[in-house]
């Protein structure tokens, strides 16, 4: 009997591993302090990979960004849970300028913060911050991760010196960035998206609108031609997602948008879907607009609209293929309290809306090596 007792209390290791695998990542940096031998497995490169790959359509969220001062507030909204606050406090006391460059990527958030660009993993409350290349030039700056490799890296570009980038790989010690040769093109104001280790973002030859990808890891850029129905209104109605793992251009129309998907990258062979909204962009009812934030990977669309007078957030996800259409209300999501707390008295700014956001339980340790690099914690 004692053999049989001692025996029911041991739990093999590779179940454990499997068990821990299922759990959030909040539940998981408190287990770290279980014993040694669960931090040790929880911190292993293996078991944080496989912890972002695994069910990422379950542990994928929607982020929500706030701006005070220097201070950003993040909400993470998942359809099956309720909203969570992340604060960063940025250490320059100058304030952040809100830009279009904000990326979740695999886990980690990157932005512009002055002369610096930012990597933020908020599940370990952990940010890096890296110096441009150019610090006296307007520069636009992406972070791509390299599927194969398992690799980070921030790709910069100049605005002036269009046949030029410059290159920084995160974690291996380079001492500085590296210039590589760019496709000479104009750069137009747009997100940059990473999909399965190729950046896309969004340019002119001065002639035409194109497509710019960049591998990851090649680090080769192609130019990518497009339809020309699909750049005839290069206004805020346009959007480059991610569409069931392809990259697509939406145009949007009202309650009708055309959604072109790249079907082959190599061939440049693009297919087009119409779509009609089962409600208005602009709902008379509640007084919102409502603006597409982005695709989920099961292929909903995702429509954000924030009202900073009420305190209230609302997310509507529309499945084209059931015609089905889900609304999510936050309620309060500006606490005052909770902005007091943290030395903030002005009004906030909504900066924007990062879609498929999921948790890397990756510590920002092993890729500040560069000696350029500033590492923090926040809290």
């Amino acid at each position: 009997m004692e053999r049989r007792k001692e025996h029911a209390k041991w739990i093999p290791f590779d179940l454990t591993r499997e068990i821990l695998l299922r759990l959030p990542a909040k539940s998981l940096m408190r287990f770290r302090c279980v014993s040694k031998l669960w931090a040790s497995v929880t911190s292993d490169q293996d078991f944080i990979n496989s912890f972002t790959t695994q069910s990422p359509i379950q542990r994928s969220c929607l982020i929500l960004n706030l701006q005070k001062n220097d201070k950003k507030l993040f909400f993470s909204v998942s359809q099956h849970n309720n909203p969570e606050k992340y604060l960063l406090t940025l250490q320059k006391k100058k304030c952040y300028k809100s830009c279009f460059q904000i990326q979740s990527v695999h886990g980690l958030i990157s932005f512009h913060y002055l002369h610096d660009i930012v990597i933020w993993n908020p599940t370990m409350r952990q940010y890096v911050t890296f110096p441009k290349p150019y610090k006296r030039k307007l520069t636009i700056s992406y972070l791509g991760y390299d599927t194969i490799g398992n690799t980070y890296k921030l790709l910069s570009k100049s605005c002036s010196r269009t046949d030029e980038a410059y290159v920084l790989t995160l974690g291996t010690k380079e001492s500085s960035w590296r210039k590589i040769k760019s496709i000479p093109t104009r750069y137009l104001p747009c997100k940059g998206i990473c999909i399965n280790g190729v950046l896309f973002y969004i340019v002119s030859d001065g002639f035409r609108i194109k497509i710019m990808s960049f591998d990851v890891r090649t680090e080769k850029f192609k130019l990518i031609q497009t339809h020309s129905c699909m750049h005839d209104d290069l206004t805020s109605k346009l959007s480059l997602v991610s569409y069931k793992g392809k990259l697509a251009w939406v145009i949007l129309e009202s309650c009708f948008y055309k959604l072109w998907v790249l079907e082959d990258a190599k061939n440049e062979e693009w297919s087009c879907k119409d779509f009609h909204l089962p409600f208005s962009p602009k709902d008379p009812i509640v007084k919102v607009n409502y603006f597409l934030s982005g695709v989920t990977n099961d292929g909903e669309f995702i429509y954000v609209s924030v009202s900073l007078q009420d305190k209230k957030i609302y997310v509507s996800y529309y499945d084209p293929k059931r015609n089905s259409n889900k609304r999510i209300k936050i309620e309060r999501f500006e606490d005052e309290e909770f902005w007091l707390r943290n030395g903030c008295r002005d009004d906030g700014e909504f900066i924007g809306s990062l879609p498929n956001h999921i948790e890397n339980l990756m510590s920002l340790k092993s890729i500040a090596c560069s000696p350029s690099a500033s590492f923090f914690r926040a809290f």
